[in-house]
């Protein structure tokens, strides 16, 4: 019993002989290629949001734990601020000139009894 024989395969050859691939095959590339591109950019977008998150969840518990800290070791019931005269409610910057934060937080804020609320919807 023999092998039934494939056909051969049909390209196109061009002026000087050469043989190239088909419209057909470059555009089926072309839409595997944009399925791909599509899936990883999806993919990448939810990765750095959930890092944006988390990113602002540890801002937040810091400023809360150097806000405990705070007032536990001077025994107070509310920060005192001490920002500019033009925003008088920053009470981080207590914080920070007490060497408990390192900078003034971006993404939460804090209020002078210890709590801290984020600045932006997708800090939660």
């Amino acid at each position: 019993m023999s092998m039934p024989q494939l056909a051969p395969r049909r390209t196109r050859k061009t002026a000087d002989g050469a043989r190239g691939f088909t419209l057909v095959e470059i555009l089926i590339v072309v839409v595997i290629i944009g399925v791909l591109a599509t899936v990883t950019v999806v993919a990448v977008r939810g990765i750095t949001d959930r890092g944006e998150q988390n990113g602002c969840r540890a801002d937040r518990v810091t400023v809360e734990r150097a806000a405990d800290i705070y007032l536990g070791q001077n025994q107070l019931a509310a920060i005192p601020p001490t920002g500019a005269p033009a925003d008088p409610d920053r009470f981080e910057q207590t914080l920070v000139d007490a060497g408990l934060l390192k900078q003034i937080s971006a993404m939460n804020d804090l209020a002078a009894d210890g709590t801290v609320t984020p600045l932006n919807a997708n800090c939660t």
